[in-house]
């Protein structure tokens, strides 16, 4: 399957966003080498099936959006249900760190729970409403957003490895985790899954790169 980005896109898109990730960084605490292992894993994988998914659920989008205004117009309630029709595909992983809306939303939820953030407002939202994936209001504002904004995609991605990471281990040590925790962490950033998978140990050996580890110090951590 033809893929979207060449390396030298990828290359020069992760040095576009080398600035934001360090941001993340000291925001939240997750060593830069995590997300960019993420980044680059996910940009190597993207094709035009995920792009036209991606269109699919735009499409879902406008239409709902068209309907909410009409509703708006002739002064009915605001639609809480979303429209059938033939495309009824409004999520999809998306950005470029392939993140799902429902995900996102269960990582600022998370992170609001944990004082990641200390309100919704953080993420755009008003201070009294903690988005919901089972509102279709919410779901679709935080889908555009992932899918048009850069820096709220990357940073969604960051609180999704910290949560996956708690979920994983039982607690949050970026500094002292084993190799087979780190695998396990990029596990869960892709799959519902609690063994380490093909994903968890590509994405590990692409950490090591970012991360300058050295052969004898990953032998080192495994034995």
């Amino acid at each position: 399957m033809m893929k979207r980005y060449t390396q030298k896109q990828i290359e020069k898109i992760m040095a576009g966003q080398a600035g934001w990730i360090q941001r993340l960084e000291e925001m939240y605490g997750i060593p830069r080498a995590y997300l960019q292992a993420v980044l680059f894993k996910e940009m190597t994988e993207i094709n035009f099936v995920d792009t036209l998914a991606d269109l699919a659920v735009k499409w879902y989008w406008l239409r709902y959006d068209f309907l909410s205004w009409f509703c708006c117009v002739l002064k009915r309630p605001p639609l809480h249900h979303f429209p059938g029709g033939l495309l009824k595909k409004r999520d999809s992983s998306t950005g470029y760190a392939q993140i799902f809306a429902y995900v996102a939303i269960r990582a600022m939820r998370y992170a609001l729970e944990k004082g990641l953030e200390s309100s919704p407002v953080a993420f755009g939202f008003p201070e009294d409403h903690v988005p919901e994936e089972k509102d279709p209001a919410d779901l679709g504002r935080v889908w555009q957003r992932l899918n048009g904004d850069p820096g709220f995609n990357l940073r969604m991605a960051a609180l999704n490895l910290i949560s996956a990471a708690e979920e994983m281990t039982g607690r949050i040590a970026f500094s002292s985790y084993s190799p087979a925790e780190i695998q396990l962490i990029f596990t869960r950033y892709n799959a519902n899954s609690r063994t380490v998978t093909a994903y968890g140990r590509e994405t590990y050996q692409y950490y090591l790169a970012f991360s300058g580890k050295k052969q004898e110090d990953r032998e080192t951590k495994a034995s």
